[in-house]
């Protein structure tokens, strides 16, 4: 996957059949949204101004509060003057991994290639030598 950052274009491919094609940043859009993780000094009190403020509905998780947006960092920036104490904050942007399992419903095969295919695949790399 660190390959495929830098192409152009990308297609996903799953058993033989084109299921997405685009950019990397369209790929990874096609995701789902990005996920700001927060931990507050009163995860109660932050849970009501988020709810109130950007009708986002944060859950609790291990690691604070956790909600998706849809432009994490126009939304960091709308947390300037937050009344909660902020301890720490984070944010996730979805990865081609996460953009290959949304679109096939599976994470990504090891090679399964077989001894014929290897073979195959031998033989064209000597033809171009």
């Amino acid at each position: 996957m660190d390959e495929a950052e830098n192409c152009d274009r990308l297609a996903i491919i799953d058993h033989g059949k084109l299921i997405a094609e685009g950019s990397p940043e369209e790929l990874r859009r096609r995701a789902g949204e990005e996920r700001v993780t927060l931990t507050t000094a009163n995860d109660a009190k932050a849970t009501q101004e988020l709810r109130a403020r950007f009708g986002c509905d944060p859950q609790a998780t291990d690691r604070g509060l956790e909600f998706p947006v849809p432009n994490g960092e126009e939304f960091l920036a709308k947390l300037a003057g937050f009344p909660v104490e902020l301890q720490r904050l984070s944010l996730q942007k979805p990865t081609l991994e996460d953009a290959f399992i949304a679109l096939t419903g599976h994470s990504i095969r090891p090679d399964e290639a077989s001894s014929r295919d290897l073979l195959r695949r031998m033989v064209r790399m000597r033809r171009r030598t």
